[in-house]
């Protein structure tokens, strides 16, 4: 037993591919490997349903039976692939189906121009944003450090500070005792006088 694959067939028929697979669906033709498998005894059975389709013409040959033939043949062969259309786009809504997109998500369409652009703009942003990450940990520690010396110059001025009232304290101590003695001295000087 010969088998077709469906441009065969469609060769065979004098039809197209897509006719060709409408009947094989319609059908139930068997498939392997995901390709149909068309024997000869379909391909006869396909032949006469063709043939009885086909209106009868003289054998006067008139152009306009010709061509109302051809019209017939073309609105057929439109039909089939409307047909045709129609399930495909049924498998396309299918198919999409699949890509289940949320709220917060988009599904975008590129030419492969634009793709390219938006992808060297992608790596661009994230190399941005890593040296974003790196400046900002440097400032950071930068920051830290000058926190740290702010630190140890309020400790220091704190320091400072508590020196010099110790050595205040001991310049108002030793003033007062100056005063003391002069004052002594003096008190003594007046009774010697008296």
């Amino acid at each position: 037993m010969v088998t077709y694959s469906v441009l065969e067939a469609s060769e065979l028929l004098k039809i197209s591919t897509r006719a060709v697979q409408k009947r094989c669906k319609s059908e139930d033709v068997r498939k392997k490997d995901n390709k149909y498998l068309i024997t000869d005894e379909i391909i006869e059975k396909w032949k006469t349903k063709i043939k009885s389709n086909e209106p009868q013409t003289n054998q006067t040959n008139e152009p306009i039976k010709e061509v109302r033939r051809n019209e017939l043949n073309l609105i057929k062969s439109l039909e089939e692939q409307i047909v045709v259309l129609q399930y495909e786009k049924e498998e396309l809504k299918e198919e999409l189906q699949q890509y289940e997109i949320g709220e917060n998500e988009r599904l975008e369409v590129f030419t492969k121009e634009n793709y390219l652009i938006f992808e060297t703009r992608l790596r661009e942003w994230q190399s941005l944003q890593i040296n974003i990450n790196h400046k900002e940990q440097l400032f950071q520690a930068e920051t830290k450090g000058l926190n740290e010396m702010i630190e140890h110059y309020k400790n220091q001025f704190e320091y400072q500070k508590a020196q010099s009232d110790r050595i205040l304290d001991i310049h108002e101590k030793l003033i007062r005792s100056v005063q003391q003695r002069n004052f002594i001295e003096a008190k003594t000087l007046n009774l010697d006088k008296e």
